[in-house]
C-alpha cells in the first residue's frame, strides 16, 4: 500500500529518518503509522513538483509548510514560505523529486541570507550563478559579466533586506539594474527606437531607479547626471 517509484524513494527515505532525529511529523510505531507517513510524503512531494504545471497546477493556498516537511523537505517556514512557493513557480528546473525541491529551496536561502545580512558577516556564502537560474532569474549569457554579476549582487542584495528580495520578480529587477550599471561602465549598447521607428545603436545610461535599486547610492536628481558620467567614463 505504499505508492513507491524512483522519483518518491529518496522523499521517502528521508521522512523516515527524520523520525530517528526528533524532526518527523508523527511516531512511527505500528505498521498503519508508517503507511499513513510514506503516503503523505507521496502526496506532498506531488503537489510541489505540480505547482507550476502549466495544465493542472497545484493550488498554491493548499501548500503550507508542513507540505514541505512531509516529504522531506529542510529549511521552509512561515518566514520564508512565499518566497519559497513563488521560487517553485518561477523554476525553469524540472520537479519529480526531493532533490529538485531541496535544490530550489536552498537557493532562495542563500539568497534572502544575504538580504538578511549587512555585508559584514563572512560565514555567509555568496549565491552562486546557479543559485540565481535555480529559482528563475536571468543572468548575462556571457561568463565573465556573470561571474561580476555574482560578485556585485551580493554586496546589492547586502545592501538591501529580505522584504526587497522576497519574490523572484524583485530579485530579478536588482539583477537587472546591476546588469545595467555594470554595462553602462563598459559602453556597452543597446538599440533604441529614435522616434520615427528606426532602431539606432545608443549607449546604455542607467537610471536613477536602477542606481536606487542597489542601495546605499546617494543618488538624487541633481547628481543623476554625474554618477551616468562616471559609470560611462
Amino acid at each position: 500500500n505504499v505508492p513507491v517509484s524512483d522519483d518518491n524513494l529518496s522523499a521517502m527515505q528521508k521522512v523516515l529518518a527524520d523520525q530517528a532525529v526528533g524532526e518527523g511529523l508523527a511516531a512511527v510505531n505500528d505498521y498503519q503509522s508508517i503507511v499513513t507517513l510514506l503516503s503523505q510524503a507521496d502526496s506532498a512531494l506531488t503537489a510541489l513538483t505540480l505547482v507550476g504545471d502549466s495544465t493542472n497546477p497545484t493550488d498554491l493556498n493548499t501548500v503550507d509548510e508542513l507540505t514541505f516537511a512531509s516529504m522531506g523537505a529542510d529549511n521552509v517556514s512561515v518566514n520564508n514560505l512565499a518566497s519559497i512557493k513563488d521560487a517553485l513557480v518561477n523554476t525553469p528546473n524540472t520537479l519529480t523529486s526531493l532533490e529538485d525541491v531541496q535544490a530550489v529551496v536552498d537557493s532562495y536561502n542563500a539568497i534572502l541570507a544575504v538580504a538578511a545580512d549587512d555585508g559584514t558577516d563572512p560565514s555567509i556564502a555568496t549565491p552562486s550563478a546557479a543559485d540565481y537560474a535555480n529559482i528563475g532569474i536571468s543572468l548575462d549569457a556571457e561568463q565573465t559579466l556573470q561571474d561580476t554579476q555574482v560578485a556585485v549582487l551580493k554586496g546589492a542584495l547586502a545592501a538591501t533586506n529580505p522584504a526587497g528580495a522576497d519574490t523572484v520578480a524583485e530579485v530579478q529587477d536588482l539583477v537587472n539594474a546591476a546588469t545595467r550599471v555594470l554595462k553602462n561602465a563598459t559602453g556597452a549598447t543597446e538599440m533604441i527606437d529614435d522616434g520615427s521607428g528606426n532602431l539606432v545603436s545608443t549607449p546604455i545610461v542607467v537610471s536613477k531607479t536602477e542606481l536606487e535599486l542597489l542601495g546605499n547610492v546617494p543618488v538624487s536628481d541633481d547628481n543623476l547626471s554625474a554618477m551616468q558620467k562616471v559609470l560611462a567614463d
